[in-house]
């Protein structure tokens, strides 16, 4: 025989006197158990709960509710017991609420969003800058020596700093749309021009 067969077996012989002896233990403490619960001593399982019988005499609460023999002179036996009912309560009309009692309500305690009023000072902010940075070339046009020197001081401006302002294509289609608008007139005259050839 192998070494290891001779050790399967003897293992195996250990893990049965071991279950033996899991289950004797077992079996020592199930009739312990019923021993000390048939005396209605305390369970030795901690896990397990314990269930008294209703009529169960170790309890004696049945002498609790016992009631003097004068009580019964007492007693009315016609005696109905009142249900008890919410009261209810009815809604007098002072005052017609149906009208609305402030036609001004005040805006006192209304809050703006804290991004709404960052959104208008950034703004204004802007055109403070703006304004701002107007004045300033202004008065820089104004203190130039003479007309020439002003008009080459504009143009140098004009070339090589953002001012005047650029604008994006949109706000340019925007500004012709709503703003370089001819009249019904001019636009008649306008049209009669550029459709007419000229040799």
């Amino acid at each position: 025989m192998s070494d290891a067969s001779i050790l399967s077996k003897v293992s195996l012989a250990a893990d049965s006197t071991i279950m033996d002896h899991r289950t004797l233990m077992y079996e020592r403490r199930k009739t312990m158990e019923a021993r000390r619960l048939t005396r209605g001593m305390r369970s030795i399982l901690g896990s397990e709960r314990i269930v008294v019988p209703e009529n169960s005499w170790t309890y004696h609460f049945t002498n609790m509710v016992k009631r003097h023999n004068d009580d019964q002179k007492l007693v009315d036996p016609a005696f109905i017991p009142e249900v008890s009912t919410k009261e209810k309560f009815e809604y007098i009309l002072k005052n017609d609420d149906d009208k609305e009692a402030f036609y001004d309500p005040s805006f006192k305690h209304h809050q703006v969003p804290l991004y709404i009023r960052c959104i208008e000072r950034f703004h204004e902010s802007k055109k403070k800058f703006s304004n701002q940075f107007r004045r300033e070339v202004n008065l820089l046009i104004d203190n130039q020596p003479n007309a020439d020197c002003a008009w080459q001081f504009v143009r140098t401006v004009a070339y090589t700093t953002l001012w005047p302002p650029l604008h994006s294509r949109q706000e340019l289609w925007y500004f012709e749309r709503d703003f370089l608008q001819l009249t019904p007139k001019e636009k008649s005259r306008l049209h009669k021009i550029m459709n007419t050839e000229f040799n």
